[in-house]
C-alpha cells in the first residue's frame, strides 16, 4: 500500500516534497547549510509539475537576459512568474502553494543580486 502513495501522490504530498527538495538543495546539511540559489532545481521541480508553465517561464527568462542581459534578474521574474502560471493553469491549491514558496525562496536567496541590481553594480552577460 506505501508503494502506492508514492507512485500516484496527491496534490499535498507533491507540494511537501517539492518544497522540501528545494531546501535541501539551498540549505544542505552536509555543506553548512550553504548551497545554491536554488534556480536548476527548482527547474527540475516545475517539469515535474507543470512543463507547460515551464515554458512560460523560460520565456520570460530568455526575453529578460535577452533584454536586459542580467542572468539574476531572468532567473527571479522566471521564478515569479512560475506561480502565476500555475495558477493560470488550474494546478491544485498544494501545488500552487509549493510553487509560491519556490518563487519566495529564489527571491530571497538572490538578495544580494537584487541589491547589486538596484546599485548598478551587477555583473552582465556577455555572449
Amino acid at each position: 500500500m506505501a508503494c502506492k502513495v508514492w507512485l500516484n501522490p496527491t496534490p499535498t504530498q507533491l507540494g511537501i516534497a517539492c518544497a522540501v527538495a528545494i531546501i535541501g538543495h539551498c540549505y544542505p546539511v552536509y555543506l553548512k547549510f550553504k548551497g545554491g540559489k536554488g534556480v536548476a532545481t527548482a527547474l527540475g521541480i516545475f517539469l515535474v509539475l507543470s512543463p507547460k508553465a515551464v515554458l512560460g517561464a523560460a520565456a520570460v527568462f530568455v526575453i529578460t537576459v535577452a533584454i536586459s542581459r542580467f542572468i539574476s534578474l531572468g532567473s527571479v521574474l522566471a521564478a515569479m512568474s512560475a506561480p502565476l502560471l500555475i495558477l493560470m493553469l488550474n494546478h491544485p491549491q498544494p501545488v500552487f502553494l509549493a510553487t509560491l514558496f519556490i518563487a519566495a525562496l529564489i527571491i530571497w536567496r538572490h538578495r544580494t543580486n537584487i541589491k547589486r541590481l538596484l546599485d548598478g553594480s551587477e555583473n552582465r552577460f556577455k555572449a
